[in-house]
């Protein structure tokens, strides 16, 4: 679990040096680029992750309340 946080720290570090020291051609500055694109990143983790929770959940509530139905 270690490793992949760090991995992950790594990876944020890395996107947003890239969004901050590359050109691009809008009229906004580098900062507001890069603050734009790591909130589309937390939107799209928050949804993958709430509707893979939805799953988990769906699958392993049967389970959980298999023993108070007898």
């Amino acid at each position: 679990m270690v490793g992949v946080v760090l991995v992950g720290i790594v990876n944020v570090i890395a996107f947003n040096m890239y969004l901050l020291n590359g050109k691009n051609n809008s009229k906004l500055d580098n900062f507001y680029v890069a603050v734009l694109a790591n909130a589309v990143v937390l939107i799209i983790i928050a949804i993958i992750t709430r509707i893979g929770m939805e799953m988990m959940i769906d699958q392993m509530l049967p389970y959980m309340f298999n023993q108070y139905m007898y």
